[in-house]
């Protein structure tokens, strides 16, 4: 399974206006990983538009961490 890392990126300035409200997003796509026992590998994707990054996340269960830690790899090739 592919998803984003987080649900978006978090500018400097809002984490100077408030740092627990941002973070708290960063595992709105992954918490439930850990709680299914399965693992994640994320990798970076690219740059938006607006020149902040973006990445994903493929997820699979614990005994297939094989595939899972392949997928990145292959998103760069």
């Amino acid at each position: 399974m592919l998803t984003p890392t987080y649900p978006r990126p978090v500018t400097l300035a809002e984490l100077e206006r408030d740092a627990i409200g941002p973070n708290s997003l960063l595992g709105y796509y992954t918490n439930f990983i850990y709680l299914l026992d399965y693992a994640a590998v994320a990798a970076p994707a690219g740059f938006m538009s607006n020149g902040l990054p973006w990445g994903v996340a493929s997820l699979a269960a614990r005994s297939r961490i094989n595939v899972c830690s392949a997928s990145p790899t292959c998103l760069n090739a």
